[in-house]
């Protein structure tokens, strides 16, 4: 036995803080008889240990096996240790946990907030516990903490918790060895800690216990009620309750959308949505996301219809926070939707959330005494086969960085685009991608995203010198940044290259690649609107070389939302191409028909759109399943869902549709209009619209596959996919087979979004890996 004694500074990078390292260290020396002590210094964590050469090797090695899914420390990850050895041994015999000091190291790394874990759920129903029903109860494992954070290191008077000094009690298990609290930044109990606040009209009404109790009593009367949670504020209801549905529609200006539900476990969600093993995976991870389920069918106790709206997927979520939990136990299943109107970000302030109490707005805000710094939404994730998406990348997510491959050189700011509004910071190889903001054409949304810039600048100590944008001259984050910062060290970016990047990018691809990037709208190169395109990666470039065929469509902003102008303007191409003839138009006696042809005739208002989002309006417009986008992707959910409905009713492809594809010059081109053709046709002659939405998947699917097919076969293997129609999970489940069995290795976000809230991870990598547009 090597009986040695050896004196050690170690440095520890990774993701050491608010997952209660320094307490696991302590106690790790202790059953190592290692003599020392451990502190939070900036973003990393000091050790000075002193003990046998043989206990010291031991400890590291335990150490560096912490890659945040080890059940002894489940939310720690050691990305490396700098090891120096001292000559001048330390004057303690006994191992403690020491104030912190700053350090500017390069990579800093913050938890994320953290869903209540197993032991807190236990003690916060245990009526023996002393923190029986404290709706903020937390330790080492579990609680807030990107959103309650002012800065770095991470310890309690760094955080909205240095309001509320510890009690007596509390403050003991803050130092006892063995203690869960053992340094929980976040520890509280009922007599010093955090407390609720009900609030009508009247004022305040209600304090703690009495606060939640009244809440429940407004929800079982069919009120809304809005609930401060840990990344801001819900309004809850009775999902049962037509009417209070309805009236948290009109408050919210949220006509059609389907509401997310709480249940209090995966037994009780079972009786309303299938489960599989990777969907209850998700609903129980630390994050405690949104994940969208499909219906069961004869339902014994369905909910009101006016909650579901017509869908055929449940956004269906665990309890994340104590005080959840006591509400799901207390009531059962509850919606729970952002605490917002529509458009603005999620509120997080008390005083702005009771501005809406009043007869047409809340009835009751159960509110709380800790500040909210940083609003987080949900995260919302989906899963298909194979294929799980983020479909929205926020609480219990956010601030973890995402690792890119190549590494920029200073840091750099990423903007994003204007809807679904998310920013990046990149420092070396990493992307610290922020909340999910919104729609910038709100002026709340903007601010927010304005703070959240702070924040970040704070927290991480980053100090930008290039700034990177989307191409789009009207968009109001490329107008802001260049308000700020000018011209110079300004990169603008075009929007759907940043898509297919921001796969290549999170799978750290090297080799040419092709990629899709199919979504609503985008500024494209040509000037025009792009959103069904087909790019080359070789290595240093990203080439445009594909794309469905540009359509002239007139009718500016409201062509997104009124699907019969997209239609109107697709049956006017597919008559002028000769593929239809007039009196086979299915919208030949529609009052607005010939505005819009006229517009288009003479040049009003028009723009060239390859967009696959307007495809999709324009079938489900065609087809009579839906005419209006109430809510972004409405016609194509409608659509997706009514061709799954065809699919599970026995229903199979049959190859109706076909798209070809042509060259153009170096663009292949797909001949949409001739598919839209071949629809009308087949309606005429009473092939079902069901049967005609499964079919135009299916031909989309054939037509991406013949693309890569078509494209210099025998160079790019690998394909990327990715842009906001990828979310169409029919599309994905007929594409990947597909392309799989022509040999492609085929790619598709998996850590940050598909849709726009993806982008400022895919500029990131692009300006990482020199890849710019031309003219920049």
């Amino acid at each position: 036995m090597n009986h040695e004694i050896v004196t050690q500074k170690i440095t520890v990078y990774g993701l050491v803080q608010g997952v209660g390292f320094r307490p696991y260290v302590a106690e790790l020396s202790e059953q190592l008889h290692i003599a020392g002590n451990v502190r939070n210094a900036g973003g990393v964590v000091y050790i000075e240990a002193r003990g046998r050469r043989e206990a010291m090797e031991d400890f590291l090695h335990r150490l560096s096996l912490l890659d945040g899914t080890r059940p002894e420390l489940p939310g720690a990850r050691v990305d490396r240790m700098e090891i120096q050895e001292l000559d001048t041994p330390l004057d303690t015999e006994v191992f403690t946990i020491v104030s912190s000091e700053d350090f500017a190291e390069g990579l800093r790394f913050l938890p994320p907030d953290i869903g209540t874990c197993a032991h807190c759920r236990q003690e916060l129903l245990d009526p023996k516990n002393r923190r029986y029903r404290y709706p903020f109860i937390s330790c080492v494992s579990c609680g807030p903490r990107a959103t309650i954070m002012k800065q770095l290191p991470y310890d309690r008077e760094h955080t909205t918790m240095a309001e509320f000094p510890l009690c007596e009690k509390c403050a003991k298990e803050y130092v006892t060895p063995g203690n869960i609290r053992r340094h929980a930044q976040t520890t509280a109990c009922d007599t010093c800690g955090p407390k609720l606040l009900a609030y009508t009209e009247e004022g305040l009404v209600a304090e703690k216990e009495e606060a939640l109790r009244l809440a429940e009593e407004y929800l079982s009367a069919g009120k809304l009620v809005a609930i401060k949670d840990i990344g801001g504020y819900h309004i809850a209801m009775d999902p049962y309750n037509g009417e209070a549905a309805r009236r948290l529609r009109a408050f919210k200006n949220r006509e059609n959308k389907p509401f997310a539900v709480m249940f209090p476990d995966v037994d009780s969600l079972r009786n309303y949505a299938t489960v599989s093993d990777k969907e209850e995976e998700l609903l129980r991870s630390d994050a405690r996301p949104i994940v969208l389920l499909r219906w069961k069918s004869n339902i014994e106790k369905p909910l009101a219809e006016e909650v579901c709206a017509g869908s055929n997927r449940l956004g269906a979520m665990l309890p994340c926070n104590p005080l959840q939990i006591l509400l799901a136990e207390d009531f059962g299943p509850l919606v729970m939707t952002s605490g917002n109107r529509g458009g603005e970000p999620i509120e997080i302030d008390d005083d702005k959330m009771r501005a809406y109490l009043g007869a047409d707005g809340i009835d009751l805000v159960l509110a709380n005494d800790r500040r909210i710094l940083q609003g987080l939404d949900d995260s919302i994730l989906q899963v298909q086969g194979e294929v799980t998406q983020i479909i929205r990348r926020a609480r219990g997510m956010v601030p973890t960085p995402i690792a890119m491959g190549p590494e920029v050189t200073e840091d750099v700011l990423a903007v994003g685009g204007d809807l679904k509004s998310v920013f990046a910071f990149g420092r070396k190889n990493f992307a610290y991608l922020s909340g999910h903001y919104g729609d910038l054409d709100d002026l709340r949304a903007q601010q927010a995203k304005e703070a959240g810039v702070e924040l970040f600048t704070k927290l991480f100590e980053f100090h930008p010198t290039v700034y990177l944008c989307d191409k789009h001259p009207g968009y109001i984050s490329t107008a802001s940044l260049k308000k700020a910062h000018g011209n110079e060290r300004i990169v603008e970016l075009q929007h759907h290259k940043a898509h297919v990047a921001s796969v290549l990018a999170e799978h750290m691809v090297e080799e040419p690649a092709l990629g899709f990037a199919y979504d609503g709208t985008g500024y494209g190169d040509d000037g025009g609107i792009w959103g069904g395109e087909m790019f080359a990666y070789d290595g240093k470039s990203i080439e445009h070389v594909g794309q469905i065929a540009p359509i002239p469509m007139t009718g500016g902003n409201r062509m997104a939302k009124d699907a019969t102008i997209p239609a109107i303007c697709y049956l006017h191409e597919t008559v002028k191409r000769g593929y239809l003839y007039e009196e086979e138009n299915p919208f030949v006696v529609d009052t607005t028909k010939p505005l819009i042809e006229a517009a288009v005739d003479n040049g009003i208002h028009v723009v060239s759109s390859s967009s696959m989002g307007r495809l999709f309006d324009a079938v489900a417009a065609i087809l009579g399943i839906c005419r209006e986008n109430t809510f972004e992707g409405e016609c194509a959910n409608r659509l997706q869902a009514v061709a799954e409905r065809y699919e599970e009713a026995g229903g199979v492809w049959e190859e109706l549709l076909h798209i070809p594809i042509r060259a153009e010059g170096d663009i292949m081109v797909a001949d949409t209009p001739m598919m839209i053709a071949q629809m009308v046709r087949l309606l005429a002659k009473g092939v079902s619209s069901n049967q005609l939405a499964y079919e135009f998947h299916e031909a989309l699917a054939e037509m991406t596959a013949d693309l890569c097919y078509d494209y210099r076969p025998d160079r790019e293997r690998v394909v990327a996919l990715s842009g906001g129609s990828m979310y169409n999970q029919l599309l994905m489940k007929c594409l990947l087979p597909r392309l799989q069995k022509q040999g492609f290795r085929v790619l598709w976000n998996e850590q940050v979004p598909s849709g726009d809230g993806g982008l400022a991870m895919g500029q990131l990598w692009m300006y990482a890996n020199h890849v710019v547009d031309e003219g920049v």
